[in-house]
């Protein structure tokens, strides 16, 4: 084996064929430096270089060894640099699971947000149907991050407020509710609804059914979903109306018309959560970066929970 700096000492005297200004780019003098090249050539066992009073040159072997160090000590200086990006929390591959009701306008702009501020993070992004399998995964490690509805429920996870979207209804551009410039809610009592899909519980489902019950009725239902893109869609189809967040209202479906809704006190809230032992510095730094996106907006708190 050769000692690394070694390897060193000789890519400078290959690179400048000359011991003297090899000795002065290494801030050493020259003897020490003949030295260890002498030791390189004896553990080798190959003869690096040709000296003689015209100067210095590679030899054969010495020129093809060159050439194989100079790509392997790039490689490792560029991982050097990738793990102390890592070790500091400002790189590495960070997995984000997302509500569909989010990824309209929320996601692209968290994104933007976190590749900017932390250009060495590769966020991988998964969509999920509930907060609850993005929960289940955060506590079995297969996510890093997610962006859930409230409330969080699981044991371990740390969640932080981001912003809370206010109700909007998603009706056929021909019904006859889509023309007014707000709807009470009570409006929808004899409506048919699309909703997610009941198989797994889905805070969206909650607040719906809440919102509603406070005006004194019980949703229908002729429609299960398993993401907001079909929910506005069947809307456009005239197979419904849906409750969604304001931010949906980005979404352009050729059909569909979004009013906002009356009487109701229900919000959209949407929390970022992560694991509450998080070792992994890009999670936590990642983490503080989210909140921080939402905090400028005035829309989440200016301070980070303990944990982070």
């Amino acid at each position: 084996m050769v000692e690394l700096k070694r390897i060193r000492y000789f890519l400078a005297v290959a690179e400048e064929l000359h011991f003297g200004r090899a000795a002065a780019r290494l801030n050493m003098s020259q003897p020490p430096l003949s030295e260890q090249i002498r030791l390189m050539e004896e553990d080798t066992g190959i003869r690096l270089f040709d000296r003689s009073t015209q100067g210095v040159r590679l030899t054969a072997a010495g020129s093809v060894l060159y050439d194989a160090v100079r790509r392997g000590v790039q490689i490792m200086d560029l991982g050097v640099h990738s793990a102390r990006l890592v070790a500091a929390g400002q790189g590495g591959r960070l997995v984000i699971g997302f509500v569909s009701s989010a990824s309209i306008t929320i996601v692209p702009r968290l994104v933007r947000h976190l590749t900017q501020s932390l250009p060495a993070v590769e966020p991988q992004l998964r969509q999920y149907g509930s907060a609850r399998e993005i929960e289940e995964d955060l506590v079995g490690n297969a996510l890093d991050i997610g962006l859930v509805r409230p409330p969080v429920v699981s044991a371990g996870l740390t969640a932080v407020h981001l912003i809370d979207d206010a109700m909007l209804c998603a009706l056929p551009d021909v019904h006859p509710l889509a023309k007014r410039k707000s709807i009470a809610i009570e409006e929808l009592a004899t409506e048919r609804f699309i909703m997610f899909s009941s198989s797994t519980p889905n805070n969206v489902n909650l607040l719906v059914q809440r919102a509603c019950a406070r005006a004194d009725f019980i949703p229908r239902v002729s429609q299960y979903v398993n993401d907001v893109y079909a929910m506005v869609g069947l809307v456009a189809s005239g197979l419904g109306v849906a409750l969604v967040p304001r931010s949906l209202a980005n979404l352009a479906v050729h059909g569909a018309k979004f009013v906002p809704v009356r009487n109701v006190v229900e919000q959209f809230t949407l929390s970022v959560a992560w694991r509450a032992d998080e070792r992994m510095p890009v999670v936590r730094r990642a983490a503080e970066t989210i909140i921080e996106l939402f905090a400028g907006a005035g829309k989440a708190p200016a301070s980070f929970p303990a944990t982070l």
